[in-house]
Order: C-alpha cells, then sequence, then structure tokens
C-alpha cells in the first residue's frame, strides 16, 4: 500500500468513526416498531442470511429453497409463493401466512431488491419481511363494519340483499326459508314527540332484540328508516309461523327511557317452500311487503302472512284498477324527485312504471306513453309499456320495421336533452313506412326521448299529443328526457335483476370491455357526489380518439379493442388516488374520467401530456397510423346541478378541439359555456324563429361578366332575433345540419323565394332565375320534389326560375341519391347546380354522370389558381372543359379587378362575389335589381 492509499484509509476510518452511533439505535428501533426484519438472500449460494434491528446476523439457512418446501414456519399453501419469490420468477411484495408457535396465523410481507454485489459480483436479494397482521385484522373489521349499518350493527340493506340473493342461488333444493318485513308502529310520531335521539334508542333496542329472538345464521337487515328485513335460513312454515308471533309479542315487552312510551310493531310474513326455486330477494320482499300492508289496514300490532308467492303480480293487478287515485303530492312536487320517489317507495317495478307514466301523463296533459323497444340488427321496434288516457287508442300493437336512414335521422336528431320534437305535417324527411311507425295512433305531436343501457341505444319513450299540435319548451324536453334516463335505468336494472344465467362479465355495473364502470352506474355515482356537494375540487374529463374508424380499418376491431383496453389501463395507472375517483367507457372509443384537481394544476397541460405520452406509446407499435386522442375538461362548477350537465360541458369542450392543430386538450370556460349557451338557443329556438319570421331571405345577386347584367341571384339567410341581433349562416347552419333540422330551414327558404318571386309576377317586373342551397339530407328523401312542386303551385311560379344548389364534396358522399334527386327535379322544369366545384373531391366524372345545369367554382379554388400563371391556365382549362361539356359555369367569391379580369380571359361568362354586390335583403336587392326602371344594370 503506498502512503497516499495508507492516508486516504486513515481519512476514511475517521470519517466512519465520526458517524453519531445514536443513528444506528435510531433506525435498529425504527425496524423494530414496525415489526420488520431484514435479510438477504444469496441467489447462487441458495443461502438466507437473517438480520436482527442492529444488521448483526442472527441465522444463516443454507439451501434455503429446499428448508422452504419442508421445515419453514410458512403455511403450506403458500410456500410455492415464496420460492417463486426467491427465484426471482414472482415480484414482490408478496403476503405469505405463517404458522406461530402456539398456532396462530400470521401475516407477512416480503419485499426485495435484485441487485449485483459489486464486491463478490454475485447477485443478492436485499429485502424485508414486515408483520401485517394487525393491518390486516383492522382491514378485516373495516370491511365487517362498511356491511353493517352504523346504528343498529345489523347488515344494511345493500349487504343483507346480497347475501339473501346468495343464499337464494344455491339454496339446496329440500331447504325451505322464510322472510319478515319488520316495520315500528308509528314511528314518525316517536322522533316528532320524543326526539330523533330517543328513536334511535327504539331503533337500537329492536335491533338487540331482533338478535336474541332469530338464530346466528339468519340474516338480520336494517332496510332503511324503522324498517327491518329478517330472512329464516332451513326453517319450516310452523316455526316461521311461531317466531312472527314471538316477535310481535317480544316487542309489545320492550321498556325504554321514557316511560310513557309503548312500542308495537307490524310483521309481513311469506314463505318459500322446498322444492320451489328461481325466487331472489326482491320477489319475496314485494310478498312480505304485500302482507305487511295487510297488517297495517287491519290495525297494526300484529303480523299477517302472504299465503300465495304470486301476491306481488296480484298486487300489480289490484294497482291497474286504481291507477286513476293519483297521490296529490305528486302533481305539485318536483316532477323529477316524484319519479325517484316512486321508483324508491313501490318495490315492484311494474307498478312503480305504471304509477310513474300516469303521474306524468297528467302533469303534461298527455294522451299516450310508450316505451318503445328497439332492435338496431334486427331493424324493428316493439312496444314493452303503455300508458293512455281515457279514450286514446293504443299503438304499436305489434311490432314494426324501419329502415337504416330512417333511424339514422331520428337517431342525429336528438339534442342535448335526449330528445326530439316530432309534428304530424313535418315527416317528409322520413320514408312513408317510418312515418307510420313514428307517428301511430291519431298522434299530432310526439316527443322521443332516448333510452341507452351501457352506452347502448335500446330504444325512446314517446310522450304523444293526439288532439293538437304543440309546441315543447326547452325546460319540459330537459324535464322528459332526465324522467327517460330515470326510466331506462330502473328498466335497465330490473331486466338484469329477472334475467337468467348471467355471467359475472356481463355485470350490469361494469363495461364488458375494459372492465371500468358502466356508463350508467358512472354517472349514478357522480350525481350522488355533484349533487351531495362533494365534488366542488373535482374535473370531468371527456376523451375520445379522433377518426379511431380508421385505425380499425387498417388494423381490425380486434386489435382496436386492445388499444382502448390499454388506453383505459393506462389512466388508471397514472392516477395518485383511487378515492372519489370515478372512470368509464362511454360508448365506443369516448371515456369520461371523474378526478379530484389540485387548484394549481395547469389542467389543459396536464391532460395533453398524458394524451401525448399514450400516444407515444401507442407509435412504436403502429407507425402508419397516427393516433389522435382529444379530450374535454369541466371543472365541476358550485351551481352544477347534475352529472348530464356536467358531462354535456366537458364533452362540448371535447368537440372545440382539433388534433390536428395540434391541440389535444380544452377547458371548458366562461367563453365556451357562452357558446354552448348560444348553441343551445339556436337549436332550441328554430320552431319558434320559423313560426314568427325571424330568419330572413337575402339575395346576392350574379352577373355576366361580358357587361355586368344581372342574371341570377342566390337565396341565402340570416336570422335576426327578438333582440335585434344578427346571427350568419355559420354559426346555426352545421348544428341544423347535426340535428337534421336543416331540412325544414331549407323549405322555409325555398317557400320565401317562390313568394319573391310570385310577387315579382304580381308586379309585372322581370323574373331572375333564383339559386337556394339544399342539405345532402334532401337526397334520401322520395318526397322532396313532390313537396317542392306543391310549393310552387302554390305560388304559381314557374319551375324554370328555380335552381337547387348541392355541394361537390356532399354529392359525392351519396352519389347514388343525389343523381336520383337531380334526375326528378330536372324533370319537373327546375334547374340543377353543383356548388363550391374545386374545394374537395373535384372529382370530373361526377360533373359529367350527374344532371346538373350549372358548376359553379369555388372562391377558394380561384384565389389558389390566379396567384400563379400555370394557375390561370389551369383554371382556364378547367372552364373550357366545363363549358365544353355543355354545362353553364359560374365563378363565386369575386373580390377584386385582378379576379374579374382573369376570369373573363380565362372564358368565364358569370361571376358571383362582393365585387359585383354583397347578400342584400329583400328590400334592398328590389331597389338594387329594379330601382325605378325596370332592369338590372350595375
Amino acid at each position: 500500500m503506498t502512503e497516499k492509499d495508507m492516508q486516504k484509509a486513515e481519512t476514511t476510518g475517521a470519517i466512519t468513526r465520526a458517524q453519531p452511533e445514536d443513528t444506528v439505535k435510531r433506525l435498529a428501533l425504527a425496524l423494530q416498531q414496525n415489526d420488520i426484519i431484514p435479510f438477504s438472500y444469496l441467489m447462487e449460494e441458495d443461502t438466507l442470511i437473517v438480520y436482527n434491528a442492529s444488521m448483526e446476523v442472527v441465522q444463516k439457512v443454507p439451501e434455503y429453497l429446499s428448508y422452504l418446501k419442508e421445515y419453514t414456519q410458512i403455511h403450506p399453501e403458500d410456500r410455492w409463493k415464496a420460492i417463486e419469490f426467491y427465484e426471482g420468477r414472482m415480484r414482490g411484495p408478496i403476503e405469505v401466512r405463517t404458522i406461530e408457535a402456539d398456532g396462530r396465523i400470521s401475516r407477512k410481507l416480503l419485499s426485495a431488491t435484485r441487485w449485483k454485489d459489486p464486491a463478490f459480483g454475485k447477485i443478492v436479494l436485499a429485502g424485508s419481511a414486515k408483520d401485517v397482521t394487525a393491518q390486516k385484522d383492522r382491514e378485516s373489521v373495516l370491511e365487517v363494519q362498511a356491511k353493517r349499518d352504523s346504528l343498529t350493527m345489523l347488515y344494511n340493506h345493500t349487504t343483507g340483499k346480497e347475501l339473501i340473493n346468495e343464499y337464494l342461488n344455491y339454496k339446496n333444493p329440500y331447504a325451505s326459508c322464510g322472510m319478515m318485513v319488520v316495520d315500528i308502529d308509528y314511528f314518525k310520531s316517536i322522533n316528532d314527540v320524543y326526539g330523533h335521539l330517543f328513536g334511535d334508542e327504539v331503533l337500537t333496542e329492536t335491533a338487540k332484540l331482533l338478535s336474541m329472538i332469530f338464530d346466528e345464521k339468519d340474516i338480520l337487515v336494517r332496510a332503511g328508516g324503522d324498517e327491518f328485513v329478517i330472512f329464516l335460513k332451513d326453517i319450516s312454515h310452523a316455526v316461521l309461523v311461531n317466531k312472527a308471533m314471538q316477535l310481535v309479542k317480544a316487542v309489545q315487552k320492550l321498556r325504554f327511557s321514557e316511560s310513557s312510551y309503548s312500542m308495537t310493531c307490524s310483521v309481513g310474513v311469506c314463505f318459500l317452500p322446498e322444492n320451489v326455486s328461481g325466487y331472489t330477494y326482491e320477489q319475496l320482499f314485494e310478498n312480505a311487503d304485500w302482507a305487511l300492508y295487510r297488517a297495517k289496514e287491519n290495525g297494526r300490532n300484529r303480523y299477517e302472512f302472504c299465503d300465495d308467492l304470486q301476491r306481488f303480480t296480484l298486487s300489480e293487478k289490484e294497482w291497474k284498477r286504481t291507477a286513476a287515485n293519483i297521490d296529490a303530492r305528486y302533481l305539485r312536487n318536483d316532477v323529477i324527485a316524484t319519479a325517484f320517489e316512486i321508483f324508491e317507495k313501490m318495490n315492484n317495478f311494474n307498478a312503480a312504471l305504471e304509477q310513474l307514466l300516469a303521474v306524468i301523463g297528467v302533469r303534461f296533459s298527455l294522451d299516450r306513453i310508450t316505451v318503445v323497444r328497439t332492435d338496431i340488427k334486427a331493424m324493428n321496434a316493439g312496444r314493452q309499456y303503455q300508458w293512455t288516457s281515457a279514450g286514446t287508442p293504443q299503438a304499436l300493437t305489434s311490432p314494426g320495421g324501419f329502415d337504416k336512414e330512417d333511424f339514422l335521422t331520428l337517431f342525429h336528431s336528438y339534442d342535448e336533452y335526449g330528445t326530439t320534437v316530432l309534428q304530424y305535417d313535418n315527416m317528409s324527411m322520413y320514408s312513408p313506412g317510418a312515418r307510420a311507425l313514428l307517428m301511430q295512433g291519431d298522434a299530432k305531436t310526439v316527443v322521443y326521448a332516448a333510452m341507452y343501457c351501457e352506452g347502448k341505444y335500446t330504444g325512446a319513450i314517446s310522450y304523444v299529443v293526439c288532439g293538437r299540435k304543440r309546441y315543447w319548451s326547452r325546460q319540459n324536453r330537459s324535464q322528459l328526457g332526465e324522467i327517460t334516463k330515470i326510466i331506462s335505468a330502473h328498466l335497465a336494472k330490473s331486466q338484469a335483476l329477472n334475467a337468467s344465467n348471467q355471467s359475472s362479465a356481463a355485470a350490469p355495473g361494469y363495461d364488458t370491455l375494459t372492465g371500468l364502470l358502466s356508463f350508467p352506474r358512472f354517472r349514478e355515482e357522480v350525481e350522488r357526489m355533484i349533487v351531495g356537494g362533494y365534488a366542488r375540487h373535482h374535473i370531468l374529463v371527456y376523451t375520445d380518439f379522433e377518426d379511431f374508424k380508421y385505425f380499425n380499418q387498417k388494423y381490425g376491431y380486434s386489435m382496436g379493442d386492445q388499444v382502448l383496453k390499454e388506453f383505459s389501463n393506462y389512466i388508471i395507472g397514472r392516477l395518485e388516488r383511487e378515492e372519489a375517483v370515478y372512470f368509464t367507457r362511454v360508448v365506443s372509443d369516448q371515456f369520461i374520467l371523474f378526478r379530484p384537481y389540485d387548484p394549481d394544476e395547469d389542467l389543459e397541460e396536464s391532460v395533453r401530456q398524458a394524451n401525448e405520452e399514450f400516444i407515444k406509446r401507442q407509435e412504436e407499435r403502429f407507425p402508419d397510423v397516427r393516433l389522435r386522442i382529444r379530450s374535454g375538461i369541466y371543472r365541476v362548477a358550485q351551481d352544477c346541478l347534475s352529472a348530464s350537465a356536467a358531462i354535456d360541458a366537458a364533452n362540448f369542450a371535447r368537440k372545440q378541439v382539433s388534433c390536428r392543430k395540434g391541440a389535444f386538450a380544452r377547458l371548458y370556460d366562461e367563453s365556451l359555456s357562452r357558446r354552448q349557451t348560444l348553441e343551445t338557443e339556436i337549436i332550441n329556438g328554430l320552431e319558434k324563429a320559423l313560426n314568427e319570421g325571424e330568419f330572413q331571405l337575402y339575395l346576392q345577386p350574379k352577373f355576366s361578366l361580358k357587361d355586368c347584367l344581372v342574371t341570377g341571384a342566390e337565396a341565402l339567410v340570416r336570422w335576426k332575433r327578438a333582440d335585434g341581433s344578427i346571427l350568419y349562416p355559420n354559426a346555426f347552419i352545421p348544428l341544423y345540419e347535426r340535428n337534421g333540422r336543416i331540412v325544414d330551414l331549407d323549405f322555409y327558404v325555398f317557400q320565401q323565394t317562390a313568394a319573391f318571386l310570385a310577387k315579382n309576377q304580381a308586379l309585372g317586373r322581370p323574373q331572375i332565375p333564383i339559386s337556394v342551397n339544399f342539405s345532402i339530407l334532401h337526397a334520401s328523401n322520395q318526397e322532396v320534389v313532390g313537396r317542392c312542386m306543391d310549393i310552387l303551385e302554390k305560388y304559381g311560379v314557374d319551375p324554370s326560375l328555380i335552381e337547387i344548389e348541392l355541394t361537390e364534396t356532399a354529392t359525392v358522399s351519396d352519389y347514388s341519391n343525389v343523381k336520383r334527386l337531380f334526375q326528378q327535379i330536372q324533370k319537373m322544369g327546375m334547374k340543377t347546380s353543383l356548388d363550391d366545384f374545386g374545394a374537395g373531391y373535384s372529382v370530373l366524372n361526377t360533373v359529367i354522370d350527374i344532371p346538373v345545369n350549372t358548376v359553379k367554382i369555388d372562391r377558394g379554388f380561384i384565389s389558389s389558381c390566379v396567384s400563379s400563371s400555370r394557375g390561370i391556365f389551369f383554371l382556364q382549362q378547367i372552364i373550357s372543359m366545363v363549358r365544353g361539356l355543355g354545362y353553364d359555369v359560374i365563378c363565386e367569391g369575386v373580390e377584386t379587378d385582378e379576379q374579374v379580369r382573369i376570369l373573363r380571359d380565362a372564358g368565364c361568362e358569370k361571376g358571383q362575389g362582393y365585387w359585383f354586390s354583397r347578400p342584400l335583403p329583400l328590400e334592398e336587392y328590389e331597389k338594387f335589381v329594379y330601382g325605378t326602371e325596370e332592369g338590372g344594370e350595375r
């Protein structure tokens, strides 16, 4: 050793000796207090070394794996885990049971880190064994407490129902059982007279009495309030009756701190004999509850026995005879709260639904309500439940079929409340068969509200008015939408309870693909958090994969499903906590996460980073497809009243995100709130605006490029609202395209145009043709041309003065239907026009094959062409080619002198744009075109 090395060693030793001795003591104390035993396992030598708290070797076990198999204290059933742990095949921590010297079972948590000792070059597992017995015992106690009612320590309703159903599912066919439903007589007056603390004393003493009377094997449940359920296993009919009598008498003998109080109870009893199976908790409860009602009817302080297991169906029939007698409170109270109350109070779903439908019918002055089941694959719809007012015919008495186009028209017309309003005289968008199916039984106005189960469309509820047309307010449709969601949830629950042989994978509480919460259950949990005021620092993130259908097309649906599973696992893995966190797959590739957030958290950035990280992970596996994830974020506000409102807000924010523009997340803020409010007003205000003439016709003249004479005009529309503000088409046209109401607006503009042409004709003015824009939705309607001709005949207008415009993009998307529509239009004498040519597909064979009179070249195409000599040459060739095919050519969006010159040189004969004239209100158009002289010179 050199002198330098010796100096270094002395320095190192001095530093080591300078370490405070109490550090080691503190470490030893911490290990002792936490019941932690350190160890190291030399894998190559198969040797275990055990240390004490001071890190001194206390035991060395060679050939440890062989020792594990035969002589260890580890429970025989857990030894395999320990062996795989030390062999490195199972990563820790793992939990194993050990058998102590006194026979007690303890639990140890083994954890270790694998590393290579640099001094010896050997692989070592350095770890510890922690005694977690006390912790596990505490968890067991908490688990038991979670199943118990906190006041009486009997089973709570949820646990009791599960235990009873479990017994019924696996009941010995030779065993019989019984159920009692116990209600303390006049319990409300106890709280009113003596106070709630005394009321709690009564409940506690009653629970103690039940525990003394009934066997340990019996299931004792506090069902809620002052109602108890006792399920008696393996009991004969005679013993059951004796027990009921014993209970009533024993309750009478109870004594309390308030000596003036004397307690009685009413008991309903039902018996399930041997060799009878297939019954559930709900069905037995309905029978016993029927008997309890009889006991109360007969004076209380007694028990009544249900002598027929079909009493719950008999009670339904009795209810039908008295359905007209509606509790007056249900006609005054909040209708949503009433719906919840009816389902909660009545134990039979059919009876509860019948009562609720009767209440809704009276509250909303309806003639008929029908719960319609829809099978999308089979393309048919049938009636599940129906309520009718006196004298109203029944409807949908037999299932009816529909086609895909009609279903999509209805489906896309649902608004943000999940409702759509159909009027008997405005059904042209549907085929005759669909009209007959949707508007049965003398219906004049029908509100359809969509029903979903686990994100799947299952049908709708129709709310029907037969006598007259009715305008439905936004508030009314919102209420019907919420009521439908409540009915849909309870219907799904009822069907799940009555279904047999369901696998656990198909349980309604979870999504079968990802294992996440089902959407209905997610919504219930979030609703509870929001309404209960527990969501003050929560966000709701609505996420989807943009254009995920292209991924499915390239890699297949199986691989697409795998990506969705991985995404759900990825998000779960990022969560820092599980309390008050809910995650669901809504449908297809759409997910919603409800979680707490830090006030200092940059929400858009954190969500964006999460999305980008997942995308990067997938890019290595799928290099040919660029996955795009977008998210809308809603910070739950104090004035948020429901889960639906929060989900709608997050979903609205999601729809504003365009991944192609580099954004991956958008926070719902005040600006989006205003935009959503405006869009809602636009969607809901169409009917009123049409009826009150708020949509105003504008005309933009078309000109000859040769002499600047007006050769025609294009009909456009502006919405002048009641407050005087003007909305331009880009604010409302896309919304009406999405919900299908654009059809109504198109015909409104068509009718206004016909009326204007009729006026000109009556005044003797020279007639100038006018083109009207139509949506692609008209292409699938067989009656659109007939309706147009009816309007023209009504006003006495020559069809040749009307030109129907469809965009090039829309034409290519529904080629065959557009071709048929244009043929019919031309056959009736009207003209046809292909709008925005060059903006989309620019498929020349489309122009050749589809019967059009005019081709309108898009403004964007013109702007790009006139910027270079090659572009100008290309534009000249296009115009020459289209004219050579015999079509009129008009260039739109002309705004500069240079564009006018280039278009003239290119051979274009007509133009339209701000260089000539902006769109004009009718009065200004008349002055501009006709003025004091009849003519049209600029």
